[in-house]
């Protein structure tokens, strides 16, 4: 681990003050396979009460960690269904049928536009995603991986992180349309 001093380096004063701390969910997918998870299905676990620790012996469960279904904060990572409710489908795959497909497939041939036209898709790049899965292992979370499909590992594993944050109410849009050359300018 390395100590991470953004005074100099990330945001300003302002720029933080725009952060609202929130309640973030951390519900996980209980015993449903992630291979058959789609975006709806996906949300809806997110905020369910499962807190992710199904297995009860053996050495990948021996952990003393109390899990909760909530955490507040102010940064954390996009969830399954930010990734997935992102795309806007294209020519070979619409958004609705995109969006009504396990995001365990969107890796596959025909399911190229869902990920090639998601804004939040990062190719080549395995990222963590913010919900625990519900497995054999008790230290195991769902990633986004750089070919585009929901996966899971467990998180001793390098992959990269985005993080996430919501806003304040009270931050408007000054200028920008949201584009890489013309990126929102905020202000409380």
């Amino acid at each position: 681990t390395v100590e991470c001093d953004f005074n100099e380096l990330g945001l300003t004063s302002e720029a933080k003050e725009m952060i609202d701390t929130v309640t973030w969910n951390t519900g996980s997918n209980g015993d449903i396979s992630a291979k058959d998870i789609n975006i709806s299905t996906f949300y809806n676990l997110e905020r369910s009460n499962h807190t992710g620790k199904i297995c009860s012996s053996g050495q990948y469960c021996n952990d003393s960690v109390e899990r909760s279904t909530i955490w507040h904060g102010s940064v954390g990572l996009m969830y399954p269904s930010d990734y997935g409710y992102a795309t806007s489908g294209g020519t070979n795959t619409n958004r609705e049928s995109c969006l009504s497909t396990s995001l365990y497939h969107w890796n596959s041939e025909d399911l190229n536009n869902c990920k090639e036209n998601d804004w939040l898709f990062r190719s080549e790049v395995n990222q963590w995603a913010y919900m625990p899965c519900a497995s054999d292992y008790s230290m195991s979370a769902f990633y986004i991986g750089g070919d585009g499909f929901i996966g899971t590992y467990h998180v001793g594993d390098s992959r990269a992180i985005f993080p996430s944050i919501y806003l304040k109410s009270n931050v408007r849009i000054l200028n920008g349309n949201g584009s890489i050359n013309s990126p929102f300018e905020l202000s409380l």
